[in-house]
């Protein structure tokens, strides 16, 4: 199955944007060599990769909101974690929208979808998150999927080529309204990310030891970030 980049013309897209979720130079360059890789398999030697680079590997209808406010109604895409990309089809080619930039917001039935600037290793990069919370605060979850392979001798001897997609453990951010989005790997961090901010949050955060990898806590914690700044 092919992946091509195209001038969409509902979309009116002209560059393509990657967003890399890695903050080191050689992983960079593993992942468009993995990529590369991907992209020359055929149908047959994808279905011979085991998990999967998908959110949901089905297409789901959607509503896209572009920056300009328009809107785009029964859209059908996939959020492919690990390109980055929200994919479409169109007969037996799967497409990739061009410059999520110009996208405002990607609405399913279950999440909301945003493409957003974040700093990794003191450079900014973009990727899509799904949106947690509202308010000035936004708490984004930003998902991860590595491509991995390796070769196990069987008992006859021959080498047995394994190559899978593996899930990892999302990571969260904070985003102030439409601003730069921080990684939240720390309490102190979070308390960083959403100064000036009153002491009673501040002590709030503290007592109640929030777990910055715990997404529940992250959402309610930035729900009430949100109710003490109104």
């Amino acid at each position: 199955m092919r992946f091509l980049f195209i001038f969409f013309p509902v979309f009116i897209f002209t560059l393509f944007c990657y967003g890399q979720n890695r903050t080191d130079f050689k992983d960079a360059m593993e992942k468009i060599h993995q990529q590369k890789m991907i992209s020359g398999l055929n149908k047959n030697d994808e279905n011979q990769i085991s998990g999967s680079p998908y959110l949901y590997k089905q297409f789901k209808s959607c509503l896209i909101i572009k920056t300009d406010h328009s809107e785009i109604r029964d859209m059908v895409l996939r959020f492919n974690i690990f390109r980055n990309a929200m994919e479409f089809k169109q007969k037996e080619t799967i497409l990739e929208i061009a410059d999520p930039t110009l996208i405002r917001r990607i609405v399913f039935d279950s999440c909301v979808f945003i493409y957003a600037p974040y700093t990794a290793a003191n450079k900014i990069r973009l990727s899509y998150f799904q949106l947690l919370t509202e308010g000035k605060y936004q708490l984004l979850k930003m998902y991860k999927v590595d491509f991995k392979e390796s070769g196990n001798i069987n008992d006859v001897g021959p080498v047995i080529d394994s190559k899978r997609f593996e899930s990892r453990q999302p990571d969260y951010y904070l985003r102030y309204r439409s601003g730069m989005a921080y990684l939240l790997n720390s309490r102190k961090g979070l308390i960083r990310a959403i100064q000036p901010i009153s002491q009673e949050v501040i002590d709030s955060i503290q007592q109640k030891k929030i777990n910055v990898h715990n997404e529940t806590e992250l959402i309610n914690t930035v729900i009430y970030i949100n109710n003490s700044t109104n």
